[in-house]
């Protein structure tokens, strides 16, 4: 079978283009997760568009354990909805790639440990594609899958990455990215960056 990971679905905007990328179809299992909860409510008409294929849909933030955490909800205006929304233990303020100033609400969600839910959710002959933008907790989430290197069924992960949110330590992420691509590459997987 054909596992899609969506992390960070916002409303839908990444899934549709892999949708069609991949050519996703009724056959593939969907596990799709927005862990802004306002956006989650919000996204909840478009999930209708896709009522032909399997998906399950989760108010959760992607990390590495299952817990709680506080969620930096960034406004939109007035709406706590924007795609900067994180976990991150100290949120960005500004974006020094396409500009702006974020500003915050903060609530708590539910977090899921990805790694253990692949592999509870998966059989080993099934083939895992990943779309990931969570907003800077790719670093933790990644890292700890290949730490554990015991998922051996990814054949494609499309990551955007967010090394401009760590502005004290933004050398070092930009190695971690490169180390992260180099990983699944070395392992014969399609990595690559996306937007």
């Amino acid at each position: 079978m054909k596992i899609f990971f969506d992390c960070g679905t916002h409303y839908f905007e990444g899934f549709k283009k892999f949708k069609e990328k991949l050519n996703i179809d009724n056959s593939w299992k969907i596990f799709c997760f927005e862990a802004n909860p306002y956006t989650y409510k919000n996204s909840l008409n478009i999930l209708g568009e896709f009522n032909n294929l399997d998906i399950t849909y989760f108010n959760k933030a992607v990390h590495i354990e299952d817990s709680r955490i506080k969620m930096n909800c960034a406004l939109e205006g007035n709406n706590p909805v924007s795609q900067a929304s994180n976990i991150l233990d100290v949120p960005p303020s500004v974006d020094i790639v396409y500009g702006g100033r974020h500003s915050y609400i903060f609530t708590e969600v539910d977090t899921i440990d990805f790694r253990k839910f692949i592999l509870n959710n998966s059989k080993i002959d099934d083939e895992i594609y990943i779309k990931m933008d969570i907003e800077g907790a790719e670093f933790e989430v990644l890292n700890n899958i290949i730490i554990n290197n015991d998922i051996n069924n990814i054949k494609e992960i499309y990551i955007e990455f967010h090394e401009r949110f760590f502005l004290n330590d933004i050398q070092q992420k930009i190695v971690d990215k490169k180390n992260i691509l180099q990983y699944f590459k070395n392992k014969n997987i399609i990595a690559e960056e996306w937007e």
